[in-house]
C-alpha cells in the first residue's frame, strides 16, 4: 500500500499525469480513492476527471472499459446512479435507437 501511496505522489506532482492517471489509480485501487481524493484536494488538483481518463484510451479500449463496467456493475448498478436528467436521456436514446432498428428491419 505504501508504494501505492509513493505512485499517487509522482502523479499528484503533474497536472497531466494526475488527469491521465489518477483515474486509473482510483478504479484499480478502489480502496485508496478517498485518500487519493484527499490527496488532491490538498494539493488543489480537483476531482478525478474521468473524462480525461477514458479519452487517454483508444476507442477499442474504451468499448473494452464500458463493457467491462456493465459486467461489474449490470446495468441496474450504472442507471442507479443516474440523475433523473441523465435516465431521462438514456431513454430518449435507447427508444431512438430501437426506432432506428425498426425502419431498418422494414426496409
Amino acid at each position: 500500500m505504501e508504494q501505492v501511496r509513493e505512485l499517487a505522489e509522482v502523479v499528484l506532482a503533474n497536472n497531466e499525469m494526475w488527469e491521465i492517471y489518477g483515474g486509473l489509480l482510483a478504479l484499480i485501487h478502489p480502496e485508496m480513492r478517498k485518500e487519493l481524493q484527499a490527496m488532491a484536494k490538498k494539493r488543489n488538483k480537483g476531482d478525478i476527471d474521468w473524462r480525461a481518463f477514458l479519452n487517454s484510451f483508444e476507442k477499442s479500449e474504451r468499448v473494452l472499459f464500458k463493457k467491462w463496467l456493465i459486467d461489474e456493475f449490470g446495468v441496474e448498478g450504472l442507471l442507479a446512479d443516474l440523475t433523473p436528467k441523465q435516465r431521462e436521456e438514456a431513454r430518449r436514446r435507447l427508444q431512438a435507437d430501437d426506432e432506428k432498428r425498426k425502419n431498418a428491419t422494414a426496409s
